[in-house]
């Protein structure tokens, strides 16, 4: 079952500009106002940081401004750092890398920018708000803006929130003391000067200063899921064998302010206006992709994303085998501008050390294709063992890092490659590759739907005007519904049905139902994906945390699961899954395994499978950007393959799950086709063993060839039932994996969760997802009216699914 979110499109594309201009006549008078407030709308750090440049170099001398964004997962170095040294390039790479040294959390791509500031390094994402303050120099000291931000968090109830000696905020930890001047943003009643209990900080500082300006910018960590992965991503592997020139980070302990973006944003706003009052209201401007129209945007944009000005610009250093004890042999390699500028090999025996090649001096490390190809080459008579020793070691400390990425959205033609890379991982034979890249690879504009006859065996459960996109229902025989919303309609989500009425009446309450920004998101449902009845007769509420499409998740109570006791009416569990979930996270759907207390979720936004110990709320991501959990294909529905708002090709990760009748088996898969198992004592196992974690995608395995798919369900015997998006089928998959044609209909447009009845009949609701607002560019195409179709299939629901 899958309802789009942004977060979905996990490629970067942004449109092609056709027109370039310089800054408008609008935009140069805002430019001069004396106090200016922007907001940027994009999440994307390359142009986050030419704007914040652009306002910095276009503004008026004497004018203030401040300036908020959010970026996507990435990190930032400083204008005077090595990446080589700062951050570990194989997880910001994980396609060109193997076996990384960490265990890493799999969060895909993730950006390395370089700023055109000072100071260390950070990491960013969606939990995290990044604050600038532009202003004249005479106006600027280092704590000035910091102190102006102490006072909004103190506002906000955060009094442990102090500026340090660093120009860091810090939050004091520990047992409160004294009562301090609130005043004072340099102490807290929770300071201590002579204790073991370190501060944890929050925002760190950097500066950019002309003869007419002084930018202060710095982070603010609200509630970022990634907090307990930051430490992976920012240590590299490298570090012991670099000695370097350049500004080197300083290690600190960080911690979540735990702070909801809006509300931090709002006390921002609020304490600057009072540091610089004005005689016209301050206004927020929004600010985004529009800007790369503007000529000094774009020319700063490009400079930041070209390879020359991440590596190029690196101070000089020299990396050494010598601290390494498992090599004998003595390498020595001096780098200046990202370039060999010379190097030595000595070995154990005393012979006189070989020098770099000719060939190597001047070579550029951004342009290292292969090591093994690159050190064969480096020295003038180098072993084929030495050159592969070597070539390994510098595999590991200085990786290929970002030329050939398999994440970029390609082509069509792309479509059937990642097709044939699927089959080689699952280990298909080249016949079963060419099948099923014929049997998936619809083209666009293709006509594959089915104009048949209707089946007389189907029956219309409910008609609705607005599509429902899934059921359950009790062995009494209640009904719950759960409402897409994707045809921009208004109203309740999760509803009970009533027959009489023909109506449905929000569940378990209007409150509930009524989320809206400011509302505590972890006693409001803030947007269901899926629901089901569970083996424990709860209703259980898979909540995806954000409160529209396209729009963040709500770190890091917005995610969650939700159990109602069906008896009572009652929320009886709220489990959080913000610990789970990563800032391009969609959360799925949920299945049970009732022996081993464990539920199932997918990730459809950053593909891996999520375990959650149902008693405790403890969790784990495993097979994380797996070839079982990626999307080789783009969703298609209707013979036509579908886009994304921003006009790439639609990819949904893992989306549709099912648990054998016996508990053994967990069958999973992509929505566009391609059904995995593993055994579930593996997945329970990993759950407490993050070696057998990593370990997992040996023991998945390939186990039928299915098509683009809106929803799945499973029976009492273990036969799966999968609804074919594209040609409006149901088609029944066997436990020995042979499928069968169960129904055909013009009717089933994309049929999303499929339910089985305690009645033995299956629900199947046709909710035309395909057409709603997400997938058609802002246009609703859903056709009403609706229909929840059932038909007999003569078998009762799996004790394992539901009750």
């Amino acid at each position: 079952m899958i309802t789009l979110n942004r977060a979905c499109t996990r490629a970067r594309v942004h449109k092609q500009v056709t027109t370039r201009r310089w800054l408008s006549r609008s935009t140069l008078d805002r430019l001069a106002e004396p106090v200016q407030f922007y907001i940027s709308t994009s999440h994307d750090p390359y142009l986050n940081l030419s704007i914040e440049h652009c306002l910095l170099q276009k503004s008026a001398p004497e004018s203030t401004i401040l300036f908020l964004y959010v970026n996507r997962p990435s990190i930032i170095i400083g204008r005077n750092q090595n990446p080589w040294l700062e951050v570990n390039l194989a997880l910001l790479n994980p396609v060109s890398n193997d076996t990384p040294e960490t265990e890493p959390p799999g969060l895909g791509i993730v950006d390395l920018v370089r700023r055109r500031s000072g100071g260390g390094t950070v990491f960013h994402d969606e939990g995290n708000v990044n604050w600038t303050v532009i202003c004249p120099p005479k106006e600027f000291t280092r704590d000035k803006h910091a102190e102006m931000v102490v006072r909004a968090l103190r506002s906000c109830g955060i009094e442990r929130s102090r500026v340090n000696e660093r120009h860091d905020i810090v939050l004091d930890q520990g047992t409160r003391g004294a009562d301090t001047k609130l005043e004072d943003t340099h102490v807290t009643p929770y300071t201590r000067q002579a204790t073991g209990v370190r501060p944890l900080k929050v925002s760190g500082s950097a500066y950019k200063l002309t003869r007419q300006r002084a930018l202060h910018h710095g982070t603010c960590l609200l509630a970022s899921p990634n907090l307990h992965i930051i430490p992976d991503y920012l240590h590299s592997p490298a570090k012991p064998y670099i000695t370097a020139r350049g500004v080197e980070s300083v290690s600190s302990p960080v911690g979540n302010i735990m702070l909801a973006n809006e509300r931090y944003i709002d006390a921002v706003r609020v304490k600057f206006a009072e540091m610089y009052p004005s005689t016209n209201p301050i206004e927020h401007v929004e600010v985004g992709e529009d800007w790369l129209d503007h000529v000094p945007v774009r020319q700063g944009y490009d400079e930041l994303k070209s390879r020359d000005w991440t590596f190029v610009q690196t101070p000089q250093f020299t990396i050494s085998t010598k601290a390494e004890p498992s090599i004998n042999l003595g390498m020595e390699l001096m780098v200046r501008n990202g370039a060999f500028s010379g190097g030595t090999l000595s070995r154990p025996n005393g012979e006189k050390p070989l020098g770099l090649s000719e060939q190597l001096q001047g070579q550029r490390i951004q342009d290292v294709d292969s090591w093994s190809v690159t050190v064969s080459n480096m020295f003038e008579g180098i072993a084929t063992a030495e050159a592969r020793t070597l070539a390994a070691w510098l595999d590991r400390m200085l990786p290929v890092y970002g030329r050939h990425s398999s994440k970029e959205v390609g082509s069509l033609l792309q479509a059937f490659n990642d097709a044939n890379v699927f089959a080689n991982n699952m280990k298909l034979n080249a016949l079963a590759t060419i099948l099923l890249a014929l049997a998936l690879g619809v083209r666009e504009g293709s006509t594959q739907t089915f104009t048949g006859p209707e089946d007389g065996r189907l029956q219309i459960a409910l008609t609705t005007e607005n599509p429902i996109n899934g059921v359950a229902t009790t062995p009494e025989g209640r009904l719950f519904v759960l409402h897409a919303r994707v045809d921009g309609s208004k109203g309740p989500q999760v509803a009970e049905w009533d027959y009489s009425t023909n109506t449905s009446t929000a569940y378990p309450s209007e409150e509930w139902n009524n989320y809206t920004m400011g509302k505590d998101p972890a006693t409001h449902l803030v947007r269901i994906n899926s629901m089901r009845i569970g083996p424990d007769g709860l209703l259980w509420l898979v909540d995806v945390g954000s409160p529209a499409f396209g729009a963040p998740v709500i770190p890091p109570e917005g995610p969650k699961l939700v159990a109602v006791n069906v008896t009572t009416n009652e929320v009886q569990t709220v489990l959080s899954m913000g610990n789970a979930t990563l800032a391009i996270s969609l959360l799925d759907d949920v299945r049970f395994h009732p022996s081993s207390g464990k539920a199932y979720l997918t990730d459809a936004g950053a593909p891996a499978i999520i375990l959650c110990d149902l008693a405790t709320g403890d969790t784990r991501r495993v097979l994380i950007d797996d070839a079982s959990t990626g999307a080789y294909m783009p969703i298609s529905a209707e013979g036509s393959l579908l886009h994304a708002p921003d006009g790439s090709f639609q990819r949904i990760y893992a989306d549709q799950h099912e648990v054998s009748p016996d508990g053994k088996w967990y069958y999973y898969q992509p929505a566009n086709g391609g059904m995995s198992r593993i055994e579930t004592k593996y997945l329970d196992q990993a759950f407490y063993n993050s070696t057998l974690a990593q370990l997992l995608p040996a023991y998945r395995e390939p186990y039928a060839l299915t098509p683009s798919t809106g929803g799945t369900a499973i029976d009492a015997d273990g036969n799966i039932y999968n609804s074919d998006t594209d040609s409006q089928r149901i088609i029944k998959i066997h436990t020995n994996g042979t499928k069968t044609l169960l129904v055909q209909d013009p009717r089933l447009l994309w049929v999303d969760a499929m339910w089985v009845g305690s009645d033995g009949r299956l629900w199947m609701p046709a909710c035309q997802l395909n057409r709603g607002i997400p997938f058609q560019n802002g246009t609703n195409k859903v056709v009403p009216p609706l229909h929840v179709f059932t038909l007999d299939i003569g078998c009762s629901p799996s004790p394992v699914d539901h009750a």
